[in-house]
């Protein structure tokens, strides 16, 4: 037996052990720990496990369901311990154990309140508790009736627990099947890596993105990754976490160059790398990743925007995916009009015709003067539109064209046949058929190649090597392909 004395300075001590983390956490100022990490928002890695934000939201996503329901019923086994705590005549030596076994649980109903993925340490500190518990309860019972009251206390949450894992029956057909969140998600981002791996060619590609989403890029597209989830990739997952929390664009330039980065990708449906600049920064706003949502990579003259629209799938139409390429350096004017362009492709025409007021600034720039026609045509504004017409041919007409980049030159064409110029149309054509390379096929968004081969097959340009023919055809959507 151990003295009454002795219990209570044991049991002082433990729960001073356990009172100190939360103390020195706040007192530090350091909030990291209380963080989101890559695993904090799902309750297990099952395909169609529940995904939320904290214990709040979960509840709010579909109110009290059987999942739910068997995890917060494991509460109630805290009662009947918090009752053998209370209760007189229990041995001192079973008090203390429950005693013990109750801190651990505590701190974690306290995290899994804020973490959903808290829910399994609970339920591992559950365990220790629920034995002491037992113990100390059955040497306290004075009749059997109190043996099965605790009995059927704690089965009670464990049947609701195994109920829920049972499947439910159903017979599936066509029209009931559904596809889970995880599988949805696989399937946007099998059908993206596709898509990067087909524009990158041979050469392969390195791509940034949530570390979480990192190996099934990997796997479906046979892509290059940087940071992963996996513990001995902790080299690529601090590289990662220095790039989204970098706060200078040479700097940025200098870390994605160092890790030979191609391409970034930044789905709407996982926000690990928000949460890296909230854990990283006081001032999220000021990071590399928050600059991309704001601008679409706009203000960075080394990135361009590739007009990606996800497969259109029911239930999830708000999800979104921003993909950037890692180029070369360029001029203002190519960078913002670029970036017009990008917006008319993904049909954002409002954001399209308030990014093209920056074109103003560059009147003598050919490009420039191009993207600023094309989203007035997007728009519908035919007086706009004829305004801008005619600055391009005026601009045209003096040969500016000479020195112009080969796709600014494709836009230039689609453009003069949007103003019903064939003829000036047919020459820029003919000079991007001329000069057409692999390479620059791969480098044309989704809607210019199309656009340029309509224009080349209706001018008598068409491509006559089998190859590039190939890799064009394999670069548009099946029903592009058929419309030509």
């Amino acid at each position: 037996m151990v003295p009454a004395a002795a219990g209570t300075w044991i049991l002082s001590l433990s729960v001073a052990a356990v009172v100190s983390l939360p103390i020195a956490i706040s007192r530090s100022g350091d909030h990291a720990f209380l963080a989101g990490d890559l695993l904090s928002t799902r309750l297990t890695n099952l395909p169609d496990g529940v995904v939320a934000g904290s214990m709040p939201a979960w509840a709010a996503q579909g109110g009290l369901n059987a999942p739910l329901a068997a995890t917060l019923l494991l509460l109630l086994l805290v009662v009947p311990a918090a009752w053998v705590l209370a209760k007189r005549g229990v041995p001192s030596t079973q008090r203390l154990a429950v005693a013990l076994a109750m801190g651990p649980v505590m701190v974690a109903v306290a995290m899994a309140a804020h973490q959903i993925r808290w829910w399994n340490s609970f339920d591992v500190a559950l365990l220790p508790l629920l034995v002491a518990a037992t113990a100390a309860s059955a040497a306290a019972a004075k009749s059997l009736r109190q043996r099965l009251l605790w009995a059927g206390a704690a089965a009670l949450p464990l049947a609701v627990g195994a109920a829920a894992l049972i499947p439910a029956r159903s017979t599936f057909s066509e029209t009931d099947f559904k596809f889970t969140r995880a599988e949805i998600e696989g399937l946007y981002e099998r059908a993206l890596a596709h898509w990067i791996s087909d524009r990158v060619g041979p050469d392969g590609a390195t791509v940034l993105l949530p570390p979480f989403r990192t190996s099934s890029f990997c796997f479906y597209g046979s892509l290059r990754g940087l940071g992963t989830q996996n513990w001995e990739n902790r080299d690529g997952l601090s590289a990662t976490f220095r790039i989204v929390n970098s706060t200078r664009p040479d700097e940025t330039l200098a870390l994605v160059n160092q890790r030979g980065i191609t391409h970034i990708v930044i789905p709407s449906w996982d926000t690990d790398l928000d949460d890296f600049a909230r854990m990283g920064l006081k001032q999220p706003m000021d990071s590399f990743i928050f600059a991309l949502h704001q601008t679409d990579g706009g203000i960075f003259n080394w990135l361009r925007a590739l007009p990606y629209n996800l497969p259109a799938v029911q239930g999830f139409k708000e999800q979104s995916v921003l993909v950037l390429e890692v180029t070369d350096e360029t001029d203002p004017a190519t960078l913002r009009s670029r970036l017009v362009e990008y917006l008319v492709e993904m049909h954002q025409l409002d954001a399209a015709a308030y990014s093209s007021k920056a074109l103003s600034r560059y009147p003598a720039d050919l490009g420039a003067l191009v993207a600023l026609a094309e989203v007035q045509k997007a728009r519908e504004d035919d007086d706009a539109f004829g305004k801008a017409f005619n600055a391009v041919l005026s601009n045209l007409s003096s040969g500016t064209d000479r020195s112009l980049a080969w796709d600014r030159r494709v836009s230039l064409a689609v453009v003069l046949a949007l103003g019903k110029r064939s003829d000036l149309s047919r020459e820029q054509v003919r000079r991007c058929m001329a000069d057409i390379n692999e390479a620059r096929i791969r480098s044309l968004t989704t809607g210019s190649l199309y656009h340029l081969l309509v224009m080349a097959k209706a001018y008598g340009f068409e491509l006559s090597d089998a190859k590039l023919q190939g890799v064009a055809m394999k670069l548009l959507p099946s029903e592009l392909r058929e419309r030509l």
